[in-house]
């Protein structure tokens, strides 16, 4: 008898809520706002079946949400501004926190008031879009800021948000407090650029990456700063957004020991952005980073697309740069730590294999573990390892680069996932098991 009220009673609130829920997803809001935290998603679609209740198709539907993941402050040399950096990234984290894939996700960069002597980087775009974007999963928007080399553009600003919206959705936008404001940034030794890196491999600086339309890379920035790091730190390198699509990035710092981040920008001390506020500009907590600050060891690790510009070459220049005690500071071996982007046309898509073995750590053969490899355009290939471990991809079309992964239901691998950048027939791709 009390399980059948309790019934009666609880689809009669579950209808309820998904009718909120339903008038939430459609206004493009998330759903937190008006039912609390963990009615949505899967979760939420679990709550209503343990009740009884169907669920409406029309309730599953993508939601946005928008996150700024760089730094407010940009600037010029302290002292010349014919030198170092005026050329920044700007952007934001767009999420699909709902249950179905949003499609046609477009995000853009609008300036909120003027100032002749910040702009969009001539060449750039100030509008991203992506096809699809899965429940769960999110994709980074990055514009290109370029400040006019002019004493005048010292302590000047220009205020600025980025919206995105979706097919069927509601435009959403990062905080309209939001300005850019040009420092006046201290070259210093104290902070430098140590190596870069493309697929594994170091270039030298000053040296040339090729990289072919449409491939998958990854590019390491490794830099090194003062020994306990900074109340606020961003390093980069430029990429140009007509080019480049940055698909994630990571990042690893020693100070504090084993600190890891997935953007560009360390906001460590809990740095005030809003313009209107009375401690603009300052750290007021609570801290973002144990014991705030970050840095040390430095390394920014991005996952790009080649978009396009076949035949074309680019500086691609890097920075380091930091708010400690009440001063900004960036690396004065700005002009030299950069290497050039030598954009090739698509690779041939003739076919290659890619082989190696799995092996215990004291070198035997595995047996019967799975192999995966991804190609750029999704398609999965399995492989079995043999009797002594051996494994094999036939007829991989070259020209991209691929995912491997490696699975045992008796072995550990780390890492157990590889991406490889496949221009010829690789033959000596071996696993070796962790004890």
């Amino acid at each position: 008898m009390f399980n059948s009220i309790f019934n009666r009673s609880c689809k009669a609130v579950c209808l309820l809520v998904a009718s909120m829920v339903l008038t939430t997803f459609v206004a493009g809001q998330d759903v937190r706002s008006d039912v609390g935290e963990g009615l949505e998603g899967q979760v939420l679609t679990q709550y209503f079946e343990k009740s009884g209740v169907a669920v409406s198709e029309a309730a599953m539907v993508p939601v946005l949400t928008i996150t700024p993941i760089t730094w407010g402050v940009v600037g010029l040399d302290s002292n010349n501004v014919t030198t170092g950096p005026n050329l920044f990234p700007v952007g934001a984290r767009i999420c699909n926190t709902g249950t179905t894939a949003a499609t046609n996700v477009v995000s853009n960069f609008v300036w909120d008031s003027a100032n002749a002597l910040i702009n969009v980087r001539t060449g750039s775009v100030s509008t991203l879009n992506e096809a699809t974007l899965n429940a769960g999963a999110c994709f980074d928007a990055y514009y290109e800021i370029e400040i006019t080399r002019n004493v005048a553009a010292y302590n000047t600003t220009r205020a600025f948000h980025i919206d995105a919206t979706a097919d069927g959705l509601g435009v959403i936008s990062t905080p309209s407090s939001r300005e850019l404001y040009v420092e006046k940034l201290v070259s210093q030794n104290r902070n430098s650029v140590t190596s870069i890196k493309l697929n594994g491999a170091t270039i030298p600086f000053g040296g040339t990456m090729n990289m072919s339309v449409g491939s998958i890379y990854t590019i390491e920035l490794g830099a090194s700063t003062a020994t306990n790091g900074y109340e606020q730190i961003e390093s980069f390198i430029n990429l140009p957004n007509v080019i480049f699509q940055t698909l994630s990035v990571t990042s690893t710092y020693t100070a504090p020991s084993g600190y890891t981040g997935n953007k560009l920008y360390e906001d460590a001390c809990g740095w005030d952005p809003v313009t209107s506020s009375g401690t603009y500009r300052s750290c007021i907590g609570p801290v973002n980073v144990p014991g705030g600050k970050a840095g040390g060891t430095v390394v920014i690790t991005y996952t790009v697309r080649i978009l396009s510009g076949a035949g074309t070459s680019r500086n691609l220049n890097t920075l380091i740069y930091d708010f400690s005690g009440s001063s900004y500071h960036y690396n004065n071996d700005f002009s030299t730590t950069f290497v050039v982007g030598n954009i090739l046309p698509p690779a041939s898509a003739a076919g290659a294999s890619v082989s190696g073995r799995l092996l215990t750590a004291d070198g035997n053969g595995i047996r019967n573990a799975s192999l995966y490899l991804m190609e750029e355009n999704g398609t999965v290939h399995r492989a079995v390892s043999s009797a002594f471990g051996y494994y094999r991809f036939e007829d991989i079309p070259v020209g991209q680069s691929v995912v491997v992964s490696v699975a045992s239901k008796r072995y550990m691998f780390s890492p157990s996932t590889r991406v490889i950048s496949l221009t010829d027939e690789i033959f000596d791709m071996d696993w070796v098991a962790i004890d």
